[in-house]
């Protein structure tokens, strides 16, 4: 793949990240299916600080080196994936031990 394909999947990532972020501050009934708890539909914010700057801008940044074919767009895209790992294990932790609760709840 050319650094101009790859710069093109970070553009298109970064901008719907934006348009997923949009629907999420905008849509009530479209945050409540993405709340970390259902009592509490605000929850999903407390990723969108990283979700805006590993994400997002993070991506877009990327998409920018490549295209600009600069030096260090290995290192931007190092430092953008990882920002974007950690994240995602989170989500994948918690959903984890979310489920693990469920389980003890429903066989008590």
């Amino acid at each position: 793949m050319t650094n101009k394909t790859i710069s093109l999947y970070f553009l298109l990532q970064g901008a719907l990240g934006i348009f997923w972020q949009a629907l999420l501050i905008i849509s009530p009934g479209f945050r409540i299916s993405f709340a970390l708890y259902k009592s509490h539909p605000d929850s999903i914010f407390s990723f969108l600080l990283p979700d805006l700057l590993f994400f997002c801008f993070g991506s877009l940044f990327c998409s920018w080196v490549l295209f600009k074919n600069k030096e260090w767009a290995k290192e931007a895209v190092n430092f953008t994936s990882g920002g974007i790992l950690y994240v995602t294990l989170f989500c994948i932790n918690h959903s984890l031990l979310r489920a693990h609760d469920y389980f003890i709840v429903q066989n008590q």
